[in-house]
């Protein structure tokens, strides 16, 4: 069993992503959120209401779709998506070298 010591810390851009990643040991877990964080759609319908939220409206309303996954999958191939911020990349970049 090993000793481990844990600690959550959270960052809210890429820039301070980069700064926690120059420590972390190889042990270490990442989560991100993708969507609205990491990358979001390059249409800029998709960025403002009402259309920003029709898949969040598609999500909570589920039960009313047969084909509630395919929606979801086919949307989400479609979608053209751009970087929230271009340091993100040097971000994903950095991690996979460790």
């Amino acid at each position: 069993m090993h000793n481990i010591t844990s600690s959550f810390t959270t960052a809210s851009s890429a820039s301070e992503i980069l700064e926690l990643i120059k420590n972390i040991t190889a042990e270490a877990l990442i989560f991100l959120d993708v969507d609205d964080t990491i990358i979001t759609p390059k249409s800029v319908t998709f960025r403002k209401p009402p259309y920003n939220q029709m898949l969040d409206r598609i999500k909570a309303n589920k039960g009313n779709y047969d084909n509630f996954e395919e929606i979801v999958s086919n949307w989400r191939l479609q979608r053209k998506v751009i970087l929230i911020d271009e340091e993100w990349g040097q971000v994903l970049n950095t991690l996979k070298k460790h």
